[in-house]
């Protein structure tokens, strides 16, 4: 990249110390003024126990899946002091999850099997599908902390999974007062983000400040879905995400976030990235649907945890990060039980006052639950401005108390010619039958209908029912995708 694009721009890069370097010196070979602040530093795991027994039995393996650079560096580095020479069985086939791990695999002479086309857990999932692994043995070397996406799905497929800690990220300590001066005094244009964890331990090393206020006027560039939802959850907004979930495709989103879009094209040296520009949704599109949370009215779940928390009598239940994984974990999360209808508003508020020991009523829990959304204007522009050109669709996994709220405060939502609700239908994002009860409704061929989500795994879904699936990232993008929709 010889362009110097980015002059003058000033790049805040929370990425761990260890990896920032390649990632900031694209940054500054471009023009921009980049400070370092890693938010998190990759350790070894507590034990070795785990690894180490797994890579004794690696011949009874079938696959090993890496994840990421990380798990890589530190298999490799227990490998060596347990075999010499270092090695994998041949008959051992080996998954990466993108290129980095990919590339980090092969400079040590292991060779790779398979990395999906999206480099998310969901897409190595399908893949596997493909190549079926029912009956294999698999075994996943990664973070302590990561989600269970890929072992639970494997395991649905009849596969047996390890899962092993190959090794951890932790908060640095201390930081706080220098970040907050940062952000503050030095004229931050972007923040980038690298992972959830990156995300997670910004949060908390500024746990005491009002962020969305701290981050007015900065763009947040996340690196993938995973990663922006993770900044959704804390009630902040994403504005810079590539198609491709690498380093040199989150620095030329960021090029791109900077240059009109008049002005985009291949420069000299920008071959070797990915364009960040949605595709453009294909004619003739008759309906459109728009998701709920985080797509029109940006919230976070964690505000909800937080104000429960200081209600919450039963002491080892009272912590809000433990609330959040009881009520909201993807998979296993409380609140799914009333987002599918299955229980009543007052059924699940009687069993999260007796799970968490809370000591206020009713009328005092309704506004925690439900005064923690935001309207992004710009997106609600751009639904009135389809008004009238498209039929309308409202589809989200929501509860009765958050929609009935959300109507009160939000007209834009009247703005929808139908509302496809996961409480009423019993069935929540990503289940096949919420999906299908929209097509339902809209009538028309699924090539005809436009999904816009703020989740990969749903719009994956959507796309594979026939329907044209939009990831939304901001708002700028998703007018850019549907701008033939737009000037029809």
């Amino acid at each position: 990249m010889t362009d110097r694009l980015l002059t003058g721009k000033r790049i805040l890069v929370t990425r761990a110390r260890e990896q920032a370097g390649e990632f900031a010196d694209r940054l500054r070979g471009l023009g921009a003024d980049v400070t370092a602040f890693p938010t998190i530093e990759i350790a070894p795991p507590r034990s070795w126990e785990g690894l180490d027994r797994a890579i004794d039995q690696l011949p009874s393996y079938d696959w090993i899946i890496f994840t990421s650079v990380n798990g890589v560096r530190f298999f490799w580095e227990r490998l060596l002091t347990k075999t010499s020479p270092p090695g994998l069985p041949s008959p051992l086939k080996v998954c990466a999850i993108g290129p980095a791990t990919a590339r980090g695999l092969e400079e040590k002479g292991i060779p790779v099997d398979y990395m999906p086309s999206e480099y998310v857990a969901e897409a190595v999932v399908q893949g596997f599908e493909k190549i079926g692994v029912k009956g294999k043995r698999i075994l996943l070397a990664r973070v302590k902390k990561a989600r269970d996406v890929l072992p639970n799905n494997l395991r649905a497929m009849g596969t047996a999974v390890d899962v092993v800690e190959a090794y951890r990220t932790v908060k640095p300590r201390g930081g706080s007062k220098r970040l907050k001066r940062i952000l503050t005094e030095d004229r931050i244009d972007v923040v980038t983000f690298t992972s959830s964890s990156t995300v997670t331990h910004f949060v908390e090393l500024l746990e005491k400040e009002d962020l969305p206020a701290l981050l007015r006027g900065i763009a947040i560039a996340s690196i993938g879905p995973v990663t922006t939802q993770t900044v959704r959850q804390h009630g902040l907004e994403v504005r810079i995400q590539p198609a491709d979930y690498t380093i040199p495709a989150l620095t030329q989103a960021i090029v791109d976030y900077f240059t009109p879009s008049y002005m985009r094209g291949a420069g000299p040296g920008r071959g070797d990235v990915t364009e960040a520009t949605p595709e453009s949704v294909r004619l003739p599109a008759d309906v459109v649907l728009f998701d709920l949370g985080n797509v029109i009215l940006p919230f976070s779940h964690f505000q909800i945890a937080e104000k429960l928390a200081r209600y919450a009598s039963n002491r080892e239940r009272s912590d809000s990060k433990e609330i959040f994984a009881y009520l909201f974990d993807h998979e296993k999360g409380f609140v799914n039980e009333y987002e599918s209808g299955k229980i009543s508003t007052h059924e699940f508020f009687q069993s999260l006052r007796d799970h968490l020991g809370l000591s206020l009523p009713f009328e005092t829990f309704v506004p925690i639950w439900n005064e923690i959304f935001t309207e992004n204007r710009e997106v609600s522009d751009i639904i009135l401005a389809l008004k009238g050109k498209k039929r309308l669709g409202l589809i989200s996994s929501t509860n009765s108390l958050h929609f009935e709220y959300a109507l009160r405060m939000f007209p834009v939502l009247r703005a929808f010619d139908q509302w496809i609700l996961s409480h009423e239908v019993g069935f929540k994002k990503p289940a096949v039958e919420i999906f299908q009860k929209a097509m339902d409704w809209a009538s028309v061929p699924a090539e005809n209908i436009v999904m816009i989500d703020d989740m990969e795994r749903h719009v994956t879904v959507a796309r594979s029912l026939g329907m044209q699936g939009v990831l939304f990232v901001c708002a700028d993008h998703l007018r850019e995708a549907l701008a033939p929709l737009l000037r029809a």
